[in-house]
């Protein structure tokens, strides 16, 4: 019945009709119980639970797995919001729209830090009259990481003159944000070819 109920007695009665009138007419009531299978918490069918710092976002859809007998509202929040977001940030269910599935959209932050895949929770947290559905409940959502540590280098010119004081300039740079302080030291294959100063 995807109703809370709790466990239900019921009976059953069995009523003897026969031209024997000693078998007639007698009444056996069988006494039974009914056990509550339903229970108050969330339904989830999503199409992923990893992200990318891309930004290309996951859906996870939401429902109530029973019949609340009152308004339930969801706040939905990120544990680790540099890691990843998740919208709506609140959703509501009734009696009448429990079981309709509502979207939620997940997207990874793109930090610009090589820092590894990252895991973090998507937390729902419920609120309701009905005090079966006062619950709280978490989904780990892993953050994909897209940087590589690397250094790029953007030449302006590559060829010089023996006989001349022409000099070369070039641009290095990081890929990605550094943890801590990167020291680059530049040599020469020949310095009697090319010196650097």
């Amino acid at each position: 019945d995807h109703l809370i109920d709790g466990d239900q007695a019921y009976y059953i009665r069995l009523r003897t009709s026969s031209n024997d009138n000693a078998y007639n007419g007698k009444d056996i009531w069988i006494e039974g119980k009914s056990i509550d299978a339903n229970t108050a918490g969330f339904r989830f069918n999503s199409s992923g639970t990893s992200v990318s710092e891309d930004e290309t976002p996951i859906e996870i859809g939401l429902s109530l797995t029973s019949i609340p007998s009152a308004q339930v509202d969801v706040v939905l929040s990120s544990s680790n919001k540099y890691e990843m977001v998740a919208s709506p940030d609140k959703m509501t269910f009734t009696p009448e729209n429990w079981d309709q599935e509502q979207k939620i959209t997940v997207k990874g932050i793109d930090d610009v830090v090589v820092d590894g895949d990252k895991v973090s929770e998507l937390v729902l947290k419920a609120v309701s009259e009905d005090k079966n559905f006062n619950i709280e409940d978490k989904v780990e959502i892993t953050t994909l990481d897209n940087d590589k540590a690397e250094i790029i280098v953007a030449a302006k010119g590559v060829a010089i003159s023996e006989n001349t004081d022409e000099t070369i300039k070039f641009d290095v740079m990081l890929s990605a944000q550094p943890d801590e302080a990167v020291r680059i030291k530049l040599t020469s294959s020949d310095e009697s070819e090319l010196k650097i100063y």
